[in-house]
């Protein structure tokens, strides 16, 4: 059934709204108005419904783009920060000691952008171990028992744990000469210079063999236990000054030569 709207407007079919009828004829409402009345509502609602759905999806694309661009600086900034991480393990992965290497060179603090920043890295580290091991040499020298009316493995000891304390003295001042020298690398000098480095490197590993030489395997348990003090911590100390010794050949070799450090008095940043 079709029914002229008020003010003249379009016939409607209102066929769908008996219920409607029904309740406009309980309230005394005419049909005219009530299907009228209920297609105004329709239209404002259908109105609300579109524009609630265009407000939705302008809401979704809002979220969704700024979720991508905020992504992408933190995934570009990611990889920007494993990159240091990828050349301490490709550093490392052929060292003599590649499980030391990258425990000790991964909680390094400093840079590790280049090869050279590596090698450096690798020498502050064994720097740091033998500084320790230094003071605890000396620490024990001095609070061992004096020679006289010692047996003579005793006397052996001593004179043995005073060497060490040397030769761990001149490991550091060895160490420190060479981190030094890649500091202040200049290419008119640097093989000169990576010579030098490579030396003064194998000289406090060589250190280090000649304190542990200096102990008797048979001095009873006390030297025994003396000995295997000694020895963790000096071992501890080539360990780590060997695998830099492999960064600084490494340095010296085909790294060098593609520039992959800067041999101009650093690496790109202050030491």
């Amino acid at each position: 059934m079709f029914v002229d709207g008020p003010c003249g407007a379009p016939a409607q079919d209102y066929r769908n709204y008996d219920i409607l009828f029904l309740i406009g004829l309980g309230t005394g409402a005419s049909d005219e108005y009530v299907i009228y009345t209920t297609l105004t509502k329709m239209q404002i609602t259908h109105f609300t419904l579109s524009l609630s759905t265009l407000l939705l999806y302008f809401l979704i694309t809002f979220t969704f783009s700024s979720t991508f661009f905020s992504s992408t600086p933190s995934t570009s900034a990611s990889n920007n920060h494993n990159e240091p991480q990828d050349l301490i393990h490709s550093s490392c992965i052929h060292s003599r000691y590649p499980r030391l290497c990258l425990r000790t060179l991964s909680n390094y603090v400093g840079p590790t952008n280049t090869t050279l920043d590596v090698a450096q890295a690798a020498l502050r580290v064994s720097l740091a171990h033998a500084g320790r091991a230094s003071k605890y040499l000396k620490t024990l020298s001095a609070a061992a028992p004096d020679s006289s009316g010692q047996s003579p493995n005793r006397k052996r000891q001593r004179v043995a744990l005073n060497d060490c304390v040397e030769q761990m003295a001149d490991s550091v001042d060895e160490l420190r000469r060479s981190l030094e020298e890649l500091q202040h690398l200049r290419p008119e000098t640097f093989r000169w210079q990576m010579s030098n480095t490579q030396t003064w490197v194998s000289a406090a590993i060589t250190d280090g063999d000649t304190c542990l030489d200096g102990f008797v395997s048979d001095g009873g348990d006390n030297n025994g236990k003396v000995k295997r003090n000694v020895k963790r911590r000096v071992t501890d100390v080539a360990m780590v000054t060997s695998n830099a010794l492999y960064m600084i050949n490494r340095l010296g070799q085909g790294d060098a030569r593609k520039g992959k450090h800067r041999p101009d008095g650093g690496s790109g940043s202050k030491n």
